[in-house]
């Protein structure tokens, strides 16, 4: 245990005690230990950046990644319980989970994504679902109809995002288009647009284009003739180029686009980044899946 916790520490009297009564599976108590005390990584939210994250990261993930009807529904469970009109100790077997590891994620600051939390989602749907059982049971009418509309724009915000769920983002900030003025990295980039950059690419009749890229997936795998920016993550090294003439177009992802560059890049690399860094200011031509900015340099085409 000395390990990954010290003796002094606030946390080793709950771990044992934790551990003794066998709470939680042991190999769980210490990879939470572990990310607690040896991990910290720069974060970003609402536009700046954080060295060591902050504690109302995932409570802001959580809020705007999470649809609006889920947290309607989950509102609704807690007045039922606050008031009385439920029995809250039933539930304490799914919120109790969901509550302890939602507040490791918080101390810990691991914050790089709503994907650390994707643990507290299948507890709470359960008590989402003993909500809907409750109020669908009253037989009101108007309470029906508002699980029916619940439902209705549950499904309709699916089929609206489609197929770009991983960069959702609810209404409370306007959607995935304001996605990235809250959060980045894998909140909305993981590389996954790469398809969509290449269907563009042919309809445009763009032979080559300037890449900076966030995913690990290589663009010639789609058959994307890319100029590699410094700083671009791709498997392998890029081959040579088979258009010879100059583009016009660069693509940047949303993570370099719009992140903290000193997570992203050494110091040589931002250096040679300060055009990357003024397209912050430059309307885009194009947006592929709410990951990729496509911008034009007029300069060249002229």
């Amino acid at each position: 245990m000395d390990s990954v916790i010290s003796s002094e520490s606030f946390f080793r009297p709950l771990v044992l005690f934790a551990t003794d009564h066998h709470l939680f599976p042991e190999a769980w108590i210490y990879g939470q230990l572990y990310v607690l005390t040896n991990l910290h990584r720069m974060a970003y939210l609402f536009g700046e950046p954080s060295p060591e994250g902050s504690w109302t990261y995932f409570l802001v993930a959580f809020a705007v990644k999470t649809p609006l009807p889920t947290l309607i529904l989950l509102a609704i469970g807690c007045w039922m319980i606050i008031r009385r009109r439920v029995d809250g100790t039933r539930f304490r077997f799914v919120l109790i989970p969901a509550l302890l590891y939602f507040a490791f994620a918080v101390i810990a600051r691991i914050n790089i994504g709503v994907r650390h939390i994707l643990f507290v989602y299948p507890f709470l749907f359960v008590f989402a679902g003993a909500v809907v059982t409750k109020i669908w049971r009253s037989k009101a009418m108007y309470k029906r109809t508002g699980l029916m509309l619940l439902a209705g724009w549950y499904v309709a915000g699916c089929f609206w995002i489609y197929p770009h769920y991983l960069a959702y983002f609810n209404e409370v900030i306007g959607g995935p288009k304001n996605g990235h003025n809250v959060l980045v990295n894998s909140n909305i980039d993981w590389g996954q647009d790469l398809p969509g950059l290449k269907k563009w690419m042919d309809a445009n009749k763009v032979k080559k284009i300037r890449l900076l890229y966030a995913g690990a997936l290589e663009p010639e795998y789609y058959g994307i003739d890319a100029e590699y920016l410094p700083g671009s993550r791709n498997v392998g090294t890029a081959p040579e180029t088979s258009s010879p003439e100059i583009t016009v177009y660069t693509a940047v992802s949303a993570e370099y686009l719009f992140g903290p560059e000193e997570l992203q890049f050494d110091e040589a690399e931002r250096e040679q980044l300060e055009p990357v860094k003024r397209l912050r200011f430059k309307k885009p031509v194009a947006t592929i899946g709410y990951s990729i900015f496509i911008f034009e340099d007029e300069g060249k085409r002229k």
